[in-house]
């Protein structure tokens, strides 16, 4: 099925996803007030406009017959009470809903976080999820604005039925002669509706690069990173063409939009022009011909404005509700990506003295890719010991430890807890038993202690302890307020902006606070000098007592602290064993450390 098969608009599919998101809506208790509110003053709109549309014609109709002056206060009174209970209930309405729609769009919108946090890695980290995820997280900001969608329609519908009992009265045909103009519209504005939302998602795209050349450009010169590469490489004229390209593309686009939308434009103008026409002339007729009342004329013509004026309400709301309805079909597709983690199994991991993580025969590709990362890897991972992993770039290093910590899942193979398929655990509770340090680790805009934690309790006492482990309570005494200071001064401007050194040393730090039964480190020192990087692994090995650690990296000066060494090569283990007995085989180990000793000799 192709896209424009997959996307395209029936009333079946619309209906169903005003049905789901109606539903959706009335899960929550401030949602199903919204929903209870909202159609209630519609039903009151409605009923205001029936008032505003025949007390006119009636006051009309009395000035020019009996003048009684008791059904003229009356006829005000009621026009304008309606006008004034109609604002202020509406005002009140409109502010009881903007709080109960405020607090319940945060309630999806950390529920929607939530079901991302706990979507497959491996499926999350794709471009195409990634950008579905952009449109679902796009469709979520619009869920009560597709319920008031639907509710100004219920509106619209509940004003056409009162207007054209007013009109039937007169002549039925003219409500046939409108439901003829609303047909035509519908199905023009159907097609053109698809189009302009086909070529939106097409802008996207451009409106990201352009968005991304415009930083860049108000970046320059005081973001010291874009300004060294731009001069250094002399790429002013290089990134001027993609950004004038990308602007262009998206101008080009825009155009055919507007072209593909002026026919539906063109044809409802038309169809509401000719609708009018044979109404009023009609009307005018009926005042020559038939002896039709100054008053009966002014009812029918406030009452044809009234219709017209709810056609074009269920026109307008017709395209709305159509547009709204394929975002949400983006953010339904999103929600409902399977999840190989929530369909894994329940028990509880334990890894304690004695526990061994194997990998068998274990094989993965990305998606799209034809080259498996790691192919036939076997590897054992005992409880208490040191095992580093070394091997070039792409060896397949940093996608064992996401098949290890059940980030990703074998295509082939298995991984097994003491026997146990790792799948057979709870995700969570399987993953607990990790403390990781990752290469790209993340930083937050929170206090030191918090970025260490990330925890609304901790433990101070250990947090201190921590703290002199990895070498941060120096800084911690250096700063305004100790382990209090803000990381990074978006928020908090006396917050500190850590070096990569320190940057390190805290995700280190987060590591050892959580103190899970295996430790990972996947390249943890890159950001550290030499004299720095081994300081921190000799500590680290003096932390680790007892328990498991796994040492990814690529720089071999603190291997010899390991009890195991794995050198990977294209994708599996190629040669295994002690930083001794890997020397003594004068093979890939013992290239890879000649070549970097050398080279700390010559520096």
């Amino acid at each position: 099925m192709d896209e424009s098969e997959k996307r395209e608009q029936t009333l079946s599919k619309i209906i169903k996803t005003c049905r789901l998101m109606l539903e959706f809506a009335w899960r929550e208790r401030n949602g199903r007030l919204f929903i209870f509110i909202k159609a209630v003053t519609a039903v009151m709109n409605a009923g205001f406009s029936v008032v505003y549309a025949l007390i006119p014609g009636f006051i009309i109709n009395e000035l020019t017959e009996s003048a009684r002056t008791e059904y003229l206060v009356a006829y005000v009174a009621l026009l304008a009470g309606s006008s004034i209970a109609g604002f202020y209930i509406n005002k009140y309405c409109n502010l009881k809903m903007k709080t109960l729609r405020d607090e319940t769009e945060l309630k999806y919108r950390v529920d929607f976080f939530s079901d991302t946090l706990d979507m497959d890695y491996e499926k999350l980290e794709t471009p195409d999820v990634q950008y579905l995820k952009e449109r679902a997280d796009y469709a979520l900001d619009n869920v009560f604005g597709f319920v008031e969608i639907v509710m100004a329609l219920f509106s619209a519908i509940l004003s056409i039925a009162a207007m054209s009992s007013v009109i039937s009265t007169l002549n039925p045909f003219m409500i046939l002669l409108a439901a003829a103009s609303v047909y035509i519209n519908f199905a023009t504005a159907k097609k053109s509706n698809y189009i302009r939302y086909m070529l939106e998602k097409e802008t996207d795209k451009y409106e990201e690069l352009k968005s991304m050349f415009g930083y860049m450009m108000n970046s320059y010169g005081s973001s010291y990173f874009y300004t060294r590469e731009i001069k250094m490489f002399g790429a002013k004229d290089f990134l001027l063409h993609k950004y004038a390209e990308s602007s262009r593309q998206l101008n080009k686009i825009k155009e055919r939009s507007q072209r593909k939308t002026s026919v539906s434009d063109t044809v409802c103008t038309i169809t509401n022009a000719v609708q009018q026409a044979i109404l009023y002339a009609y009307l005018i007729y009926c005042v020559i011909a038939a002896g039709l009342s100054v008053g009966g004329l002014s009812i029918y013509m406030s009452a044809v404005a009234s219709l017209s004026s709810a056609l074009g309400a269920v026109f307008e709301q017709y395209l709305e509700l159509s547009t709204q309805s394929l975002n949400i079909q983006d953010y339904i597709e999103f929600v409902n990506i399977p999840s190989k983690q929530k369909s894994c199994g329940h028990k509880i991991p334990e890894f304690r003295k004695g526990s061994v993580i194997e990998f068998h025969d274990v094989s993965f590709k990305y998606p799209g890719s034809d080259r498996y990362a790691v192919k036939d890897l076997n590897l054992k991972i005992r409880c208490g010991e040191r095992l580093s992993v070394v091997g070039e770039n792409g060896s397949g290093k940093s996608t064992f430890i996401k098949l290890l910590t059940r980030l990703y899942f074998p295509q082939d193979g298995e991984i097994t807890l003491d026997g146990v398929n790792i799948n057979e655990f709870e995700g969570e509770e399987y993953q607990k038993i990790f403390s990781a340090v990752f290469q790209d680790f993340n930083l937050y805009p929170f206090s030191m202690g918090e970025n260490v934690t990330l925890s609304n309790e901790s433990d101070t006492e250990r947090l201190d302890t921590v703290y002199v482990r990895c070498g941060l309570d120096e800084l911690e005494e250096e700063l305004s307020y100790g382990s209090d200071t803000e990381v990074g001064k978006n928020i908090d401007p006396e917050g500190f902006e850590p070096s990569g050194g320190e940057g390190q040393k805290i995700a280190i730090a987060r590591a050892i606070y959580h103190d899970a039964p295996v430790y990972l480190l996947d390249e943890p020192t890159a950001a550290l000098d030499p004299l720095s990087e081994y300081k921190i692994y000799k500590q680290f090995n003096e932390m680790v007592g007892d328990r498991c650690a796994v040492l990814i990296t690529h720089r071999l000066s603190a291997v010899q602290l390991a009890d195991k060494v794995a050198v990977f090569d294209d994708g599996h283990v190629a040669e295994y064993g002690t930083h001794s007995e890997l020397y003594a085989m004068g093979g890939i180990y013992t290239d890879m450390f000649d070549k970097q000793a050398e080279f700390y000799r010559e520096a």
